[in-house]
């Protein structure tokens, strides 16, 4: 298995027959995870290929231009991040030219859930769209925009600080494609069906820039919610973070549990980021619920250091443990505890949050049995 991708540089080396392609540099295409093709080697230059060689990859350098803030607002160069969602990027742009021209002129941000300001910031988009689209626009993103505009959903704030770690990661050491220029996510979907605006109104607590965003019904669901989580690592620890940060599990009836059966050493600092020096050689989980409880003193932790695994299946984690848990999240970092959590999940008929890492990259998803 090669692990490149198709765009890849590699040199060759120590190719018997066809010789003139030691020590010279090829752009691939991947086949398969086995295959990949270069060049045509056809012609006489390269000789009968008799066997053996040795492929290391090379990264070449490149170019990268960037246009001004001013030129790319008037023509911005848009990324895709949901390819269910193609035609968002343009739409979310235009949005916020348009919010931004709102608090220009009024000097404030849309209030929670007005009419009259989303009406106005929906006028001020319509003048705006024919530069941007001959399609018009997206009038309900605009309103939705208007109606939280005052809000903050955690999870977002911190996929931004990601990105821009990232960014300034590629700025300093030149070693990876930095993004050309904007990239916009959003969450509509959490506006499926009837809303009801005193849903999102401001209560005076903590949460109330969540509550604009998802309402009350929601962030009263999230407090009440049973949670259980199997790992505290690097996704462990900014899970767990999220999770205070939501209140999840705030309330009488919810409970977050969370196992990991290792302790904390050195090199897990850099990254994890609930633990700190004194806490190396204690456990991971409790450790990490006590951290969280420092951010949210209201959570509900139940902290344990067992395994997840066929060992535990008829004493801790049994069939009666997962359906009493509205939803399961791995935060592992291993394929076979991956595989069989999702199994149990499958078995029990409960949902599970999935995700992963592999150095600069990562996946999430929801896997709904």
């Amino acid at each position: 298995m090669h692990g490149y991708q198709s765009g890849d540089h590699v040199k060759f080396r120590e190719v018997k027959g066809m010789s003139s392609l030691n020590e010279t540099v090829h752009r691939i295409e991947v086949v398969s995870s086995h295959i990949f093709s270069i060049c045509d080697t056809s012609g006489e230059e390269f000789g009968a290929y008799d066997g053996g060689g040795i492929a290391v990859q090379v990264k070449t350098s490149k170019m990268q231009r960037f246009e001004s803030l001013e030129k790319q607002i008037e023509s911005p160069s848009l990324l895709t991040a949901d390819f269910a969602k193609m035609e968002k990027p343009l739409q979310c742009h235009l949005g916020f030219l348009a919010l931004q021209k709102f608090e220009q002129a009024s000097g404030r941000l849309p209030e929670v859930w007005s009419q009259t300001d989303a009406k106005e910031l929906v006028r001020v988009a319509k003048d705006l769209s024919p530069k941007y689209s001959s399609e018009g626009f997206n009038e309900g993103l605009v309103e939705t925009l208007a109606y939280t505009a005052r809000g903050c959903l955690a999870p977002f704030a911190a996929a931004l600080g990601g990105f821009v770690g990232q960014e300034v990661l590629k700025g300093l050491t030149g070693k990876f494609t930095p993004l050309n220029q904007w990239i916009y996510l959003d969450a509509l979907e959490l506006f499926d069906g009837e809303i009801s605006p005193d849903q999102f109104h401001p209560r005076n607590d903590r949460y109330d820039a969540l509550r604009i965003c998802i309402g009350n019904d929601f962030v009263q669901q999230l407090a009440k919610l049973r949670l259980f989580m199997i790992g505290c690592g690097a996704i462990g620890c900014e899970m767990m973070k999220n999770y205070a940060l939501l209140g999840v599990a705030t309330e009488a009836g919810g409970l977050i549990t969370i196992t990991d059966n290792d302790l904390i050493e050195k090199s897990n600092l850099n990254r994890q980021f609930l633990f700190r020096p004194h806490h190396i050689q204690q456990p991971k989980s409790t450790t990490a619920a006590a951290s969280t409880q420092e951010i949210n003193p209201s959570i509900r932790i139940d902290a344990q250091q067992h395994k997840v695994c066929p060992q535990t299946e008829s004493t801790m984690y049994t069939d009666a443990f997962f359906p009493g848990q509205d939803l399961v999240v791995n935060a592992l970092d291993n394929i076979e505890a991956r595989r069989y959590v999702d199994s149990r999940c499958v078995t029990n008929q409960r949902a599970l949050l999935e995700s992963g890492t592999m150095g600069a990259k990562g996946h999430v998803q929801v896997i709904v049995p």
